[in-house]
């Protein structure tokens, strides 16, 4: 479909690929498929960490990538940022957090874009997180930080949170209520795993 230009649209995309390494080459051939050059990235559960730290095959052509390394097993986050904008980004080190077995986020700025700066994050938190503690060891000072500096955000990820719990679970309702006070809102409505 050539209805989207990438030269003229700013796209992001997120996946969580549960290894970057051992799936890079499907990630490949999906954005292959999908005919389009997003200028933004976003994965989450990369599972590279300081061991793997030469984990060979993740580049993408026409991509830098930047990332958190996991301190267990699964986890870890990333973003492939597209050379068109490389110039006018920067890393957020001041947003990227991680604590062992919770969470993992990394953050760029883009600026010039229109109308102003653009921040984008990719956060994961592990599935055995409590939600409480991810909100506030980790989300709620993100947010505040980033409400104060008003600008054009985009936040993708894995919270792990079932949404559908929202009437049932003070935490899934205590995390929905904070983002849309926020003026965040998901943009996936139904439920993306089944078990």
């Amino acid at each position: 479909d050539q209805t989207f230009n990438s030269n003229s649209s700013f796209g992001c995309f997120h996946i969580n690929i549960a290894s970057l390494s051992k799936y890079h080459k499907e990630l490949n051939s999906l954005l292959n498929i999908l005919k389009y050059k997003f200028k933004v990235i976003g994965i989450s559960e990369t599972r590279l960490t300081l061991e793997n730290e030469s984990a060979s095959n993740i580049e993408l052509d026409e991509y830098y990538f930047v990332e958190t390394k996991t301190l267990t097993l699964a986890g870890g986050t990333g973003l492939y940022i597209h050379k068109s904008v490389m110039n006018a980004t920067k890393i957020r080190h001041d947003l990227c957090f991680q604590m062992e077995s919770a969470f993992e986020t990394t953050f760029i700025e883009i600026s010039n874009t229109n109308p102003q700066s653009m921040i984008i994050g990719c956060l994961y938190k592990h599935a055995n997180f409590p939600t409480e503690k991810f909100m506030t060891d980790c989300l709620l000072t993100i947010l505040s930080k980033i409400d104060r500096e008003k600008k054009t955000v985009v936040l993708m990820g894995d919270f792990n949170i079932n949404l559908l719990n929202y009437e049932t679970s003070y935490s899934t309702s205590q995390f929905y209520d904070s983002m849309t006070s926020l003026n965040f809102q998901p943009l996936i409505l139904q439920p993306s795993r089944v078990t």
